[in-house]
C-alpha cells in the first residue's frame, strides 16, 4: 500500500510519502507449520531536480529523509500458546539521509539506430541494509530493490510511426555491489498517441499496466501493478493500483 503527494515546478519537485506499507507472510512445514513474515512502514520527504547536460545528456538526482519501521519474525505457531505476539514481532526503525542519482544518454538524438540508455543509483548511504542470511534462508522474508542501496539500467527505444510512437525497453536491477539480482529485469512497451498513452510491462517478479491521458491543463493516470516484493519465495503477487494527477496552475 503506497501513498504520495507531490508538488512540482519546473526546476525540482518535493514527495511526501506519509503511508507506505509492506506485509508479505510465508507458513512451511505443514506437520509443525512455521510461520515466516516481513512488515515493513516508510514515511519519506524528497526533494528532487533535473538538468540538460549538452544534446545528448542528462543529470538528475535528489535527497531524502526517511524513517522504515519493519519486522522480520520467523517462529512456529506453537510458540503462540507460550508467547504474546509482541514477543515474537519486534520492530526496528531505521532513519535514514540518502540520495539518488541519475544519468541518462539520448542515443537517438545522437544517432538513430542507438538506444536511450539510464543509470540509476537508488537510495544511497540508506541506513536499510539486507540481512546477509537472506539468500541462505528460505524462512527469512525480506524484499529486494525496495529499501537498500542498489542500481537500475534502462535500455529504451522510440519508434514513430504514422499510428503514434512505441517505445520498446528493458530494465536490470543489481545489488549494492552491482551484482545482477537474479531474475530480476522487467520488459516494458509504451505507446503514445499524443494526449493519449499507455504501458505494459512485465517480468518474473513484475507485471504492471497503465493508461494516460494529457492535456495542457491537466495530466491522469491509473496503473495497476502486480509485484512480488520477495522474489522466488514468493507464491502471489501482491496488487496495487495508482492513480496520479498533476494540475498545471
Amino acid at each position: 500500500m503506497d501513498s504520495r503527494l507531490e508538488f512540482n515546478t519546473n526546476y525540482f519537485s518535493v514527495a511526501y510519502t506519509p503511508y507506505y506499507v509492506v506485509a508479505d507472510t510465508n507458513v512451511t512445514n505443514p506437520a509443525f507449520p512455521e510461520v515466516s513474515m516481513y512488515l515493513a512502514t516508510k514515511n519519506e520527504l524528497r526533494v528532487s531536480s533535473g538538468w540538460k547536460l549538452g544534446r545528448f545528456w542528462s543529470f538528475g538526482g535528489g535527497v531524502a529523509y526517511d524513517k522504515i519501521r519493519y519486522a522480520q519474525p520467523n517462529f512456529s505457531i506453537f510458540d503462540l500458546a507460550t508467547a504474546k505476539p509482541n514477543q515474537l514481532i519486534k520492530f526496528q526503525n531505521k532513519y535514514s539521509l540518502k540520495a539518488d542519482l541519475g544519468l541518462s544518454f539520448w542515443g537517438q538524438d545522437y544517432r538513430g539506430a542507438i538506444p536511450n540508455i539510464t543509470f540509476q543509483a537508488k537510495n544511497l548511504m540508506s541506513a536499510y541494509k539486507l540481512n546477509s542470511h537472506s539468500e541462505a534462508s528460505v524462512n527469512l522474508l525480506e524484499p529486494f530493490a525496495l529499501f537498500e542501496t542498489h542500481y537500475m539500467t534502462t535500455l529504451s527505444y522510440n519508434i514513430t510511426s504514422k499510428f503514434g510512437t512505441f517505445k520498446p525497453g528493458i530494465h536490470g536491477y543489481y545489488d549494492e555491489n552491482l551484482s545482477f539480482y537474479n531474475n530480476y529485469y522487467v520488459l516494458g512497451l509504451g505507446y503514445d498517441l499524443g494526449k493519449f498513452g499507455t504501458t505494459v510491462e512485465g517480468g518474473p517478479y513484475k507485471r504492471s499496466m497503465g493508461l494516460f491521458f494529457n492535456s495542457s491543463r491537466v495530466d491522469m493516470g491509473v496503473i495497476y501493478v502486480q509485484d512480488k516484493e520477495l522474489g522466488a519465495i514468493q507464491d502471489s503477487y501482491s496488487q496495487s493500483v495508482y492513480i496520479t494527477s498533476v494540475f498545471r496552475l
